[in-house]
């Protein structure tokens, strides 16, 4: 190879380079979240409420699954862990957002106090949810860790989720939403947990989910 041809070839690799570099960087994150605040409850309860904002680049429905609450330090995972009652809570009247939260002993995390919260998301999907609340037994401080789960598909029972519950749970496409509302519930008999699966397609973590604050 002569010393123009791997001159021309160093130029294309720096600008393939470059490319795929401004790709990655103009590429919006699939989760963000900015801490609105703390409501006191009963000590040592918290609750922590959050603006977050969703993006499903998958080609097919997702789910985005958030703990429903965190203790201070991590626990010792339950075993037969489950879950007994579900409650969907959405903006109304439109119901543009379904947020379905998954009640019972199961975590998502080893620091998670039991249950989970769910959004799914058609394919292309951008959604925010304003004052997305998650309990915190303690006193959160900087840096709080988030894992959020993304999956294809949560059977209860063996039974996929939105069939058990009786309700289509997949949100729109694009929405930005605000004070949700229950819009339903459903329990198991004598409030047995059953076993959840979750057909696990990736996670996001969030390093700090207190770092970015919400505008006033």
């Amino acid at each position: 190879m002569d010393i123009l041809s791997k001159r021309v070839l160093g130029i294309l690799v720096v600008l393939m380079a470059s490319m795929a570099n401004a790709q990655q960087g103009g590429a919006q994150p699939a989760v963000e979240m900015q801490y609105c605040g703390m409501k006191a409850g009963r000590p040592p309860l918290e609750y922590l409420r959050f603006d977050i904002a969703l993006r499903n680049s998958a080609s097919k429905p997702q789910w985005f699954l958030f703990p429903a609450a965190l203790y201070e330090k991590p626990t010792t995972a339950r075993k037969n862990a489950g879950i007994d009652v579900i409650e969907l809570l959405s903006d109304s009247p439109e119901h543009k957002v379904t947020v379905v939260h998954f009640m019972g002993t199961m975590n998502l995390q080893a620091d998670g106090a039991g249950g989970f919260k769910g959004v799914l998301l058609p394919a292309g999907a951008a959604v925010s949810i304003h004052g997305f609340e998650i309990s915190f037994w303690g006193e959160a401080v900087s840096p709080l860790a988030m894992r959020v789960v993304t999956a294809d598909k949560i059977t209860i029972g063996g039974i996929e989720v939105g069939q058990w519950v009786g309700k289509d749970l997949l949100s729109a496409k694009n929405a930005d939403v605000t004070d949700l509302d229950r819009a339903g519930s459903k329990s198991t008999d004598e409030l047995k947990e059953l076993p959840v699966e979750i057909t696990k397609s990736g996670e996001v973590i969030v390093a700090d989910a207190l770092a970015k604050k919400c505008a006033k």
